[in-house]
């Protein structure tokens, strides 16, 4: 999965990512890349 770069996301706007995670808005949509990201790095993929 990639991150989809240059989009608009409301704040009232619910996220669920791999039927598991759900965030709110574009904070939690940075939040969530931001964290998994760094789990990549960790797994080395």
């Amino acid at each position: 999965m990639t991150r989809p770069e240059r989009i608009h996301i409301k704040e009232d706007v619910e996220i669920c990512f791999n039927n598991a995670d759900v965030v709110t808005g574009s904070k939690g949509y940075e939040y969530w890349w931001s964290k998994e990201y760094k789990r990549r790095g960790l797994d080395d993929l």
